[in-house]
């Protein structure tokens, strides 16, 4: 990607099942582990053992970070975070702010978008997160599901419009 990624960034990965999404925000977490700044991964979709597991399998060692207290795991179950989304929202700045994480991967936002049936709710759901996200002060990457009727667009068509970069991630 051309040299990085802009610091206080927010960056979606949309991609069918097995592209690589989930792969590449923990890569994208490694590296900013790597040189010795802070990460959180939040996961909606994996437990944190499984997270934990496959990172450690590719040669990443999120297990000692995470010892390290370099990196923190958040794993929700995705109807516990639909009833309390609005807490969430409130408490992630200051959380990530007293953990000083640099990096936020949210994998995925695809499951987030699920919990409203109401396209306004859902939108303003989203927005609200993503701007709670943006005022934690950290360079974040999401990872969406890709609508079935085009690649290149995320399953709800709403989080690309928030992020600063797009990639399409698909099977060549």
């Amino acid at each position: 990607i051309l040299g990085g990624v802009p610091k206080r960034s927010l960056m979606v990965a949309v991609g069918s099942a097995g592209t690589g999404k989930t792969t590449f925000g923990m890569q994208f977490l490694h590296q900013a582990l790597e040189s010795g700044d802070k990460a959180v991964y939040i996961s909606l979709e994996e437990g944190r053992d499984r997270v934990l597991s496959t990172a450690d399998e590719k040669g990443w060692e999120f297990s000692d970070y995470e010892r390290d207290g370099k990196l923190a795991i958040v794993d929700f179950d995705p109807v516990e975070m639909a009833n309390s989304l609005s807490s969430i929202q409130n408490e992630l700045p200051r959380l990530i702010d007293a953990f000083g994480a640099e990096r936020v991967v949210l994998d995925s936002v695809s499951l987030l978008e699920m919990m409203y049936d109401s396209p306004s709710k859902r939108r303003s759901e989203v927005f609200d997160f993503t701007k709670a996200l943006k005022s934690a002060g950290v360079t974040t990457f999401v990872t969406s599901e890709a609508s079935a009727e085009n690649p290149y667009q995320s399953k709800y068509g709403i989080i690309e419009y928030l992020a600063d970069a797009v990639f399409v991630l698909q099977y060549v």
